[in-house]
């Protein structure tokens, strides 16, 4: 049986186990899980599971335990990003740098942050203040220091995100693992719905968890004050929103 799984392997899994070099081509495959018998599970020892270079994991295809082989943990096995579009940035935001904001007095204050991206970042200020393009500035600079684990996300796409979870009955811890993962994680518009209670549990879950975690960047852009986002979103979220190194945009 071992040898059998083993022959299955494509000229792509041989890029994971260090027997070829990548090529600008296969960049696509690593968003996606590939069977891997080089590690062994801690917790239940079956040899076999799914290996996510992009995430740095390997995942138990028995108990679906997470584990980090030791191949993954060398940047040797893992793709070099070309654009912040494999991110989910859209549009003319691609494009986005810090040396091509419109604002010069706004250049200085994002190459310092660039320089703490592992940290809790709020931008707020008022509509078309270019809090988005910032963001995605930032997010091209985590890109062309080599990350490869970023993500951006509009706030009401995630909570049609979440809702259609719900509406199929599916839970939503698999949702709230992806945005734990995320090393380097921009949330735009914070504040668009007014949430349901489940909603709102769920939202609170992503950014305790994530302005709690020092190996973790977040930056969440919003047109709300304080008031409104306590309003809208209850004390608790605006405590842990309160930890973010706030950034307004007037």
């Amino acid at each position: 049986m071992p040898n059998e799984i083993h022959s299955q392997y494509s000229d792509l899994d041989k890029i994971v186990l260090g027997q070829r070099i990548l090529k600008k081509e296969d960049i696509i495959w690593f968003s996606e899980p590939k069977l891997c018998s080089e590690v062994r599970c801690q917790v239940c020892g079956f040899h076999y599971g799914h290996v996510v270079p992009m995430d740095k994991t390997w995942i138990c295809g028995k108990c679906e335990n997470f584990d980090t082989p030791e191949y993954l943990k060398s940047n040797s096995f893992l793709p070099k990003i070309d654009s912040i579009s494999i991110f989910n940035v859209q549009g003319d935001f691609v494009n986005a740098t810090i040396e091509n904001c419109w604002k010069e007095s706004r250049k200085p204050i994002l190459k310092k942050q660039s320089q703490n991206l592992k940290s809790f970042i709020i931008f707020q200020g008022k509509f078309q203040k270019g809090k988005t393009y910032s963001a995605c500035a930032l997010l091209e600079e985590y890109r062309k220091n080599d990350g490869i684990n970023g993500y951006f996300k509009n706030f009401e796409e995630l909570f049609f995100d979440w809702k259609s979870l719900m509406s199929e009955g599916k839970a939503e811890n698999a949702l709230l693992e992806f945005y734990y993962r995320v090393e380097f994680l921009v949330i735009d518009d914070f504040g668009v719905k007014k949430p349901t209670e489940a909603f709102l549990d769920f939202a609170y879950s992503i950014i305790n968890k994530r302005c709690s975690d020092s190996n973790l960047g977040t930056l969440i852009t919003t047109n709300l004050t304080n008031n409104e986002l306590k309003d809208i979103y209850g004390a608790r979220i605006l405590s842990r929103l309160a930890k973010g190194n706030v950034i307004k945009f007037e």
